[in-house]
């Protein structure tokens, strides 16, 4: 069965599907075994014949984005809206030719850990599930474990960034991380976790 896929963009406090979108690219994790970790991206390319005469407001940068499969109704990917790039196309007389395209950058909430600096906060020795209840209330994300495993972590001085420090721990326990699932939320998944 053929699969559509939409991009949906928050408007008001509903969302509203993007029309004339062309190509949809999405990276989630990390390419090998001991990589580290980065926030997953996506990137929406849509046809823009009328964005000269009437820009949507809303592609701008911070609004929530929905990726979902339309077929079975489940969203794929969510994140915030990274950069939008215009490329203008031949002008015409009363607007703008069916040339104009946007691309449009995404990234997940992993990406805002990745920005926030440890500031040298000390991480006390426990469970991982504290520490990482720790961090959300250090970073006011919301930061989660999932799985089979809570193991014990040495205490840590976060000198980097808060990202710098989640990838620490998922290689720790051998972990995987996943930030596209919910909005501003970043889990870190147990291997045992089916």
């Amino acid at each position: 069965m053929p699969q559509n896929y939409q991009f949906q963009y928050q408007s008001g406090l509903s969302y509203v599907t993007a029309s004339n979108v062309q190509g949809i690219s999405i990276t989630v994790g990390r390419q090998r075994q001991l990589d580290q970790y980065n926030a997953s991206t996506a990137r929406i390319d849509i046809r823009y014949p009328t964005g000269y005469a009437s820009p949507v407001a809303a592609f701008v940068s911070g609004t929530r984005v929905i990726i979902r499969n339309a077929t079975s109704n489940i969203d794929m990917w969510v994140g915030r809206i990274k950069n939008v790039q215009v490329q203008y196309g031949i002008p015409y007389s009363g607007g703008v030719g069916n040339a104009d395209r946007l691309t449009i950058t995404c990234e997940g909430a992993f990406a805002q850990l990745g920005r926030m600096q440890g500031n040298e906060y000390a991480l006390t020795a426990g469970t991982l599930s504290a520490q990482v209840f720790t961090a959300a209330s250090q970073t006011g994300l919301a930061l989660n474990i999932a799985g089979a495993t809570n193991p014990d972590l040495s205490a840590y001085t976060v000198s980097g960034t808060w990202g710098d420090w989640f990838n620490m721990a998922a290689l720790t326990t051998n972990g995987r991380v996943l930030d596209a699932i919910a909005f501003d939320s970043v889990t870190l998944w147990s291997p045992f976790e089916v």
